[in-house]
């Protein structure tokens, strides 16, 4: 398997196009520029670290996920996904937080344990069109937004900050050994 590896951050003002491909991508961050476009891979881009302004995506433009995966590893950074198009499966290998605003994951996310995918803001919207797999920590309780979730999974040492604002479940919520707060 290959491996595109770009070592520096990824500034997108035109297209990133992976013609389809499988293989991975690993970039230091990934910003989209309002006018450029990502075609991702249908397999992982990872990113691992974040652009001098702290984020490891900046998605102003047009992401194409082609139902692939991004695994952030970065230890404490934003993802801004709130341009066209939306990530497909998210896992989370650091602490990650998203902006206010609403934002969309068109699958997946998975938390690994210890671990932490929240929102920086206390208005934030998500909605996780898939299931949520958390090991590590998801949301807080002090966010007044609505979290929407097509399932729930909770995994022993895994902890779900419930919002203070509204919790919409579209399909099951499973406690393994996990916590609610």
């Amino acid at each position: 398997t290959r491996v595109f590896t770009v070592n520096g951050d990824v500034d997108v003002t035109g297209q990133l196009i992976c013609n389809g491909s499988n293989k991975p991508m690993e970039f230091k961050s990934l910003t989209i520029n309002s006018g450029g476009t990502y075609s991702a891979t249908s397999g992982t881009t990872t990113i691992t670290s974040e652009t001098s302004g702290g984020f490891a995506i900046d998605h102003d433009g047009t992401f194409t996920h082609n139902n692939g995966k991004v695994n952030i590893t970065t230890a404490n950074t934003v993802i801004d996904i709130s341009g066209t198009g939306n990530l497909y499966d998210l896992e989370i290998n650091g602490l990650v937080q998203v902006p206010s605003g609403t934002h969309t994951i068109d699958n997946n996310v998975t938390i690994a344990s210890g671990h932490t995918f929240s929102t920086n803001n206390l208005s934030t919207n998500l909605t996780v069109l898939g299931n949520v797999n958390v090991s590590g920590t998801f949301w807080r309780t002090d966010n007044s937004g609505t979290v929407t979730l097509g399932g729930l999974t909770i995994n022993s040492g895994g902890t779900y900050n419930a919002t203070n604002g509204t919790t919409i479940m579209k399909g099951a919520l499973r406690n393994v050994g996990g916590t609610i707060s």
